[in-house]
């Protein structure tokens, strides 16, 4: 599959299938066993020589198989006095073209966070070889993978200027919404890696301000597992023991079957948009004589929500 990778043609020509060599690879080992022949192997510097000479057919394999025959039979005592420099030089000028230093710049300029698995993968297999070169930036990038899953990116939105605004957590926990009430939008699916940071937020959230409610809301997350439902669970329990109210809004329908199999309260009444959370939130902390006004008011501030930089996910 690496070689199907790096000689992939234009996009213009035939596309090819990466995982057909491999599937032929393995069926030819899987009969040639019962024969106790030697495995087949697909060679990497072959098929270097065989792209830069322009072998575009299977043709190429047979001649390259009936030249290593030959080899091997006859000329192995000819071959043996040929410079191992000679026969390198061979395969560097036939892989140079693989190599495209621009795509360097290119994730420089995109995501400079990907150039240490990139860097990784390039030392490791040139000092260390191919197998574990190639192992260890695997596991490099598993490991920014959940780095990244548990660290999604949640936003606590603050009221500015008569408007919802996306703020850093950090420069959130200084500033006060409307009634005290907090909004949290989480970045994105809700799982196992992700539930622990995403409680101490919300715990530190209640330590730092005191607040009647907390929306969470659930537009951009499309995932849950059972470790995120239950760590809801532990953390509506939590606010709850302190009196503050946990409202779910803009909730895909199938977290929301996911929480109310796990029995998560707040799962039972959800809201459609922030809007209607924070009006409910704001209008059960204010006396009955001014819900009216209030609700005024909430409409006012909540004003521009939804053309704020988050884009609600399908609900499907």
């Amino acid at each position: 599959m690496t070689q199907r990778n790096s000689f992939q043609p234009p996009p213009s020509s035939q596309q090819i299938d990466q995982s057909q060599e491999l599937v032929a690879i393995g069926a030819a080992n899987i009969v040639s066993s019962f024969v106790r022949s030697y495995p087949a192997t697909g060679s990497f510097s072959r098929t270097a020589v065989n792209s830069a000479s322009g072998v575009e057919t299977p043709m190429g394999g047979i001649v390259t198989g009936a030249i290593v025959i030959l080899a091997l039979q006859f000329l192995t005592s000819l071959f043996e006095y040929i410079p191992q420099a000679a026969l390198a030089s061979i395969i560097i000028s036939s892989v140079v073209t693989m190599i495209d230093f621009k795509v360097v710049l290119s994730i420089f300029r995109v995501s400079k966070p990907d150039l240490l698995p990139y860097a990784i993968s390039f030392f490791g297999t040139l000092f260390l070889g191919i197998e574990d070169g190639v192992g260890i930036a695997v596991g490099v990038n598993v490991l920014y993978l959940l780095y990244i899953s548990a660290r999604p990116g949640n936003t606590l939105l603050s009221q500015r200027q008569g408007r919802f605004e996306a703020s850093k957590f950090s420069d959130a926990l200084v500033k006060r919404m409307p009634g005290g009430i907090m909004v949290l939008q989480l970045g994105g699916s809700l799982m196992f890696p992700a539930v622990e940071h995403i409680k101490d937020m919300l715990v530190e959230l209640r330590r730092e301000s005191s607040c009647p409610a907390v929306i969470v809301d659930f537009s951009k997350v499309s995932f849950i597992d059972y470790t995120g439902a239950h760590g809801l669970q532990d953390v509506l329990r939590e606010l709850e023991s302190e009196h503050v109210r946990l409202l779910f809004c803009s909730v895909c329908p199938r977290v929301h079957a996911i929480l109310l199999r796990m029995n998560v309260q707040a799962a039972t009444h959800v809201f459609e948009s922030v809007t209607d959370a924070f009006i409910v939130a704001q209008a059960d902390d204010s006396p009955a004589d001014n819900n009216t006004q209030t609700d005024d008011a909430s409409s006012h501030l909540l004003e521009g929500y939804a053309s704020s930089n988050y884009a609600t996910l399908p609900l499907n």
